[in-house]
């Protein structure tokens, strides 16, 4: 019933000041995106469902407004491990239907099904795992990452529950609404339907600027982890419930291109929790991110044994709010638990310092990253490594391998632990993944043959996010 006198005193004071005042409605954009000085404030594209369902690679990334109804989505919830979606509801107009994201528990307080709206937001492509368990099916996603609700007005309010329902009894005024502030990206073709490609080649700057990549991943971080000059550990700060690390089979591991000789900087857009790059003498890459207020994120960067690097997060109107020059090369660096303060685009700067050169390993993570991967450094052949990985926590060891080398790793562990162990490629897609034996017993991968020269990584944990103790080893057949 109170739901029921809050809508109604809603539509009460939209009606109130609709008669006191009209508002010149803002006219729209053109078609083609202009590009804009990051930082400063910009008008959203107004675009219909129809619009975006019929060309949605047009509008990768960009700032966009949309009409329609809104309906919730039936939350996932399995009995151990729940890997979401970040669309948890929905716009509908007739038999139209977009997912989106964000504002959620805002509107599932307030809004009844059906409620028109009016959003802003960032029109995004997602990729990964959806549904039960550790390796539930990957889908790829098309939504609306919502900044901002523009109408009803009350519901524009940003926060909690409680907050919205303060502003009902106090309504802002659409003209005093506060601009909103981000990049809209250049207009970008609609991307194709292939497997993780290899690296591109991107046109190197001076300046910070969105990357010209047809597909985009929103990933953001942060379980507690703390580190010597080798090893980190970390300590999950919540339950994780989904992670975005892509899984394709062996055969589509693609091949490394060289980065070409720069002292610039090159720009990517972070595709995944985890990617892997090599960095020439004086060269710098810059990840792009999309991130929102009170976000606790954790980036880590592990080196190959002859790259010394830089670890800089830089905000969306250009500032550098966190940086890590700690460790001598082949050491990690890791910008611990940052806690991001507005919406909009930021970047994770990787910069080789002095004349080193090499691969690295970057992961991008959150307090519902699972797992939440902990680099524990470089292996040799005939190396070995062990520890004690907390619950939700993997542990990466990383070593650089030779196009046709056989190589094996077995890991072994305590009684009480089910391990998993799976090998990464050097572009950070997954290239086995073994689960074969029980609890208390050994898991191999026995005689696999490396298809590029580049860095790999070992991936150990417990097949049930489970805290386990364990002892790796790598070999090299031949």
């Amino acid at each position: 019933m109170r739901r029921l006198w809050g809508l109604s005193f809603i539509l009460l004071l939209l009606f109130s000041s609709a008669c006191q005042e009209q508002a010149p409605a803002p006219s729209p954009m053109p078609p083609s995106p202009a590009a804009t000085i990051p930082g400063l404030p910009v008008q959203s594209q107004a675009v219909s469902l129809a619009t975006l369902l019929r060309n949605p690679g047009a509008f990768l990334n960009n700032v966009v407004q949309v009409s329609g109804q809104y309906r919730a989505q039936p939350l996932l919830v399995c009995p151990e491990v729940t890997n979401r979606s970040p669309a948890t509801w929905s716009l509908t107009a007739g038999d139209l239907e977009i997912g989106a994201g964000g504002l959620d528990s805002l509107l599932r307080g307030l809004a009844p099904e059906g409620l028109s709206l009016v959003v802003e937001g960032r029109w995004r492509r997602w990729t990964g795992p959806v549904g039960c368990g550790r390796r539930p099916p990957e889908q790829s996603i098309w939504y609306l990452e919502v900044l901002r609700i523009v109408s009803p007005n009350p519901l524009a309010a940003r926060g909690s529950v409680s907050e919205a329902t303060e502003s009902v009894l106090t309504p802002q005024p659409t003209a005093t609404t506060e601009p909103l502030v981000t990049v809209i990206a250049t207009m970008i073709p609609p991307p194709t339907e292939a497997t993780e490609p290899a690296d591109a080649t991107p046109t190197p700057t001076g300046t910070i600027a969105p990357t010209a990549t047809a597909e985009s991943a929103t990933a953001t971080v942060g379980p507690t982890a703390t580190g010597t000059s080798s090893v980190v550990t970390a300590t999950p700060s919540a339950t994780p419930t989904a992670t975005l690390t892509p899984s394709p089979s062996p055969e589509s591991e693609p091949s490394v291109t060289a980065t070409p000789q720069s002292t610039g900087v090159l720009s990517f857009e972070l595709n995944g929790n985890l990617v892997k790059r090599s960095l020439q003498v004086g060269q710098a890459h810059q990840w792009q991110f999309a991130g929102s207020p009170d976000t606790v994120t954790t980036i880590s960067v592990a080196g190959s044994s002859e790259l010394d690097v830089t670890l800089t997060l830089v905000g969306p109107n250009q500032q550098e709010l966190a940086e890590e020059d700690n460790q001598t090369a082949g050491g990690i660096e890791t910008i611990n638990q940052f806690t991001l303060t507005q919406s909009g685009t930021y970047l994770i700067r990787v910069r080789a310092n002095g004349d080193t050169s090499g691969s690295y390993a970057l992961v991008l993570l959150n307090t519902f990253s699972e797992p939440f991967y902990v680099h524990q450094g470089n292996l040799n052949y005939n190396g070995s490594g062990s520890g004690s990985v907390p619950e939700s926590v993997d542990h990466l060891y990383h070593f650089v391998g030779q196009a046709g080398d056989r190589i094996s790793v077995n890991a072994t562990s305590d009684s009480n632990t089910d391990l998993v162990l799976y090998l990464l490629g050097t572009q950070g897609t997954e290239l086995i993944f073994v689960d074969d034996t029980a609890v208390g017993m050994a898991e191999s991968i026995s005689s696999f043959q490396l298809p590029s020269d580049g860095y790999y990584s070992i991936g150990v944990g417990d097949a049930d996010f489970e805290a386990a103790s364990y002892t790796v080893t790598l070999t090299r057949d031949s």
